[in-house]
Formats: C-alpha cells, structure tokens, sequence
C-alpha cells in the first residue's frame, strides 16, 4: 500500500518533482560557472600589445611562441619579445633570454638560443604561475623575471600592485641581506615596456650621446657592472705599479661574471685577436672617423677582420686576458687611430 502511495504521489506531483530537480541542476551548473570563472580570473593577470621589436629579437618569435604554448601562455608573446629585448639589449645574444642565472649558473653559460628560449620561457611561467596563486599583478611577473620569485611574495605583503617604489625597496633589501651593491634593476618593467606599444627605433638601442652614434657596449647588462677605473692621462697601473696613460674607461662585472659586451657603434672591425701580452681585443673603425676598442677578452672574439657589424652585435665576453688584475673590459675611444680621448665624451655611465 505505501508504495502505491509514492506512485499516486509522484503521478500527481511530477511537475514539481522535475522543477526541484531542474532548480538543483541549474544550482549545479551555476556553481561550476562560477568557479570557473573565479579560475580563469586569477589565471589571466592581462597582457600587453605588441611594441617595435629588433630583428636580431624578432626572428626568435615563433620558437618564443611554440615554447609558450607548452605552457598555455601564448597571449603573452609581446611581453616574451619585450623581455627578451631587454635583457639582450636587442642583440643576437646566443644566451638571448638571459636565462643562465634562472638555473644559478653564471651569466651566459647558455650559449644556444633554443636552450635559452626553452629555459626563459619556464622560468617566466614558473613567475607568473607564482603571480596568479597569489593575486598579484603582471608587472610583479615581469620584475620577478629579473628579481627572482622572491618580489612576488614581498609585493603580496605590501598591496599586491607593483611599483618601482617597491622594486626598489625589495632590492635595497637584498642588497642588505646579501652584501651585493646591486641587486636586480628597479626599473626593470618600465624598461620592458619600452618595447610594448611605445617605439625606440631598430638598431638604436642604448645610450646616445649627440650625434655620434655611439652607444655602451653594456647597454644589455643594466645593473650588472660597475666603472672601477676612468680614463687618465697619468695613472699608476695596478698592476705594475709604473704612472702611465689609461686610455680607456674600466667596467667590471659584479662577481668577475663573465659576461657579453656588444659593439658601440656601427663598422668594420680593424682588429680581432690578441697581443702579444696575451691581451684578447677587438678595434672597430665608425663612419665618423672613431675607433672603439674592447680589451681582456675572456676567449678569441666572435667577429673576424674586415666584417662589418651594426651597433648592438655581439663581438665576445668579458674576461682578465692580457695584463689585468680582475675580469673587466677596458673600452677605449680613439678620435682617428692613435688618438684616444675620454669615453665620457661622448657616452655616460
């Protein structure tokens, strides 16, 4: 009798038994919609538009965006081609990403482009993933490219929004903690933006003075290098100790890394091997009747006599060849062979 009952029951009531069943379906449905949403809101921290990329950059794009599809990140190209060009300063650098530091070894042990990518690539999904989970902004993502994972947790204890103020604040700290002068570069970001929308002018990347088309052959090591001797008329050399001419601007690498120097300016290489001191060099005559010349190269240098290069191409990588007290590169400005001047002249540091 009782389930007769529940049958003459559900006969007479089955409309409002299917509207509860439908109402908790659409419960259902509405719950997982959210969630989702909520998911997708904090995996997608917005990207940027494409800025003017050099080619030495650009050629890399398609095995930047292969790489990132591993990741699900394709939307994110420009900011890749952005950071990309700033940590080569536009060049074809064959560590292109700078990413030898993300697996703690020296700067540019990475000496293939594809290693690179693929290491840059991880890393920058390894910051923003970091960056998500915690609800931070991109640019976070993109200093802690530069900073370490590290600025991603400060900037979440200090209002989840990057600034330089608090990139700055975060470097003064490391520096405190680790005994370095230089920690990362505060400006990172606004440096990557230049590159995302805003136009800076193939093959004029760097640090021009006037019109003479020179620019520093660190312009891709930003906070990475310190001037430990200027250009001198009368110096006591260190390491002979006799008073002679310095006729160049010394700029050291923090830590003797070995890492890469890029030509001043556009030209012909006059010069490309070693003295007879051991001293691993490279001249380069300019247009405008300047020679530059980069000294104590850690190995024999990438570019041969007689090859003409653009401002900005790798030419080799810092070292202490030749008579030298630490690695360093010694750049030296000549106007007319023969006749060198103050690198400060015509550049700043």
């Amino acid at each position: 009798m009782a389930t007769l009952a529940k049958v003459h029951y559900a006969a007479k009531n089955w409309k409002k038994i299917i509207g509860v069943i439908v109402t908790v379906i659409l419960a259902i449905i509405i719950l997982i919609t959210l969630v989702f949403a909520l998911f997708t809101q904090q995996r997608n921290l917005g990207s940027y538009g494409s800025g003017e990329i050099p080619p030495a950059v650009r050629q890399y794009e398609e095995p930047i965006k292969k790489e990132l599809a591993k990741y699900g990140r394709e939307d994110q190209i420009n900011v890749l081609l952005a950071i990309t060009t700033q940590e080569s300063g536009g060049t074809a650098s064959l560590d292109i990403m700078q990413a030898s530091e993300s697996l703690g070894l020296p700067p540019n042990t990475i000496s293939d482009p594809m290693t690179s990518i693929k290491v840059g690539v991880s890393y920058f999904d390894e910051v923003m993933t970091q960056a998500e989970n915690v609800g931070v902004d991109i640019d976070t993502a993109i200093q802690a490219y530069n900073m370490g994972n590290g600025y991603i947790s400060f900037v979440a204890e200090n209002g989840g929004s990057h600034s330089q103020e608090l990139a700055q604040q975060f470097s003064n700290q490391m520096k405190e903690r680790l005994g370095w002068n230089v920690y990362g570069d505060p400006n990172y970001v606004e440096n990557v933006k230049r590159y995302m929308g805003e136009a800076v002018g193939i093959g004029n990347i760097g640090n021009y003075v006037g019109e003479h088309g020179l620019q520093n052959p660190y312009v891709h090591q930003e906070g990475k290098y310190v001037v430990t001797s200027e250009f001198s008329p009368a110096r006591v050399n260190p390491k002979t100790g006799v008073l002679q001419p310095h006729n160049g601007i010394d700029l050291a690498p923090y830590g003797e890394e070995n890492i890469t120097i890029a030509t001043a300016g556009d030209g012909v290489v006059t010069f490309a091997g070693m003295y007879s001191d051991g001293n691993i060099a490279v001249e380069i005559q300019h247009p405008n009747g300047l020679y530059t010349r980069y000294m104590h190269l850690a190995q024999m240098p990438i570019v041969k006599v007689g090859q003409s290069i653009k401002a900005g191409d790798i030419i080799g990588i810092t070292g202490t060849t030749g008579v030298s007290t630490g690695v360093h590169l010694h750049f030296e400005i000549h106007e007319g062979r023969g006749n060198p001047v103050n690198p400060r002249n015509y550049l700043t540091w």
